[in-house]
This record gives structure tokens, sequence and C-alpha cells, in this order.
């Protein structure tokens, strides 16, 4: 049995830092993944605390954040996808932007 769970995450406005933003792509292979409707897929590397996680949005260009720069995203979701004794967990959101924008 295969299932997959979205949980929407609220986070703190101005506790999440970003280490680095970077082309979403599939293992091994140079060209950008893009989602369901031909958006070029992101992923930042945020670190929250002691925690650093990554999280992928969808965007037309590179977001305009900097390494070192305090993030907020918009509808954070915590996906967790299960099949037999295979689980995995990632990070996505609607839009993310520097805090105070």
């Amino acid at each position: 049995m295969e299932f997959i769970v979205k949980l929407r995450v609220e986070i703190p406005a101005g506790s999440v830092l970003c280490t680095g933003i970077y082309a979403k792509t599939a293992f091994g292979q140079s060209e950008q993944k893009k989602d369901a409707n031909g958006v070029l897929l992101w992923s930042i590397r945020a670190l929250n605390g002691s925690e650093l996680f990554n999280v992928t949005v969808a965007a037309d260009k590179q977001p305009a954040i900097g390494q070192n720069q305090l993030v907020e995203f918009e509808n954070l979701e915590v996906n967790i996808s299960k099949k037999g004794d295979s689980k995995l967990v990632w990070f996505t959101c609607d839009s993310v932007k520097k805090v105070g924008e």
C-alpha cells in the first residue's frame, strides 16, 4: 500500500536562515526539473536552529535571496510518502521571500 500525507507547517518569521539556493535536478543529471506546469524548480537550503532542511519551490527564475538572509515561506508543507518499507519526506512551499519584503 502506498500513501502520501501533506501537513501544513508554520515556522515563526525570522527564524529560518537561507544557506543557499540551487536549481533542483534529478540525481546525476544537469537539466533543471520543472513542475507539472513547466515552471522551474528550486531548492532552498534552510537552517532553523540546528536543523538543516531543503524546501522545493517552483519559480520562473531563481528567488532573489542571498546566503545567510532570513526567509519566510508561504504555505510550507511537509510531504510524507510511504510505500512498503520505504519512506520519503520532503518540504515544499508556494513561495519564499526575505523577511520584511
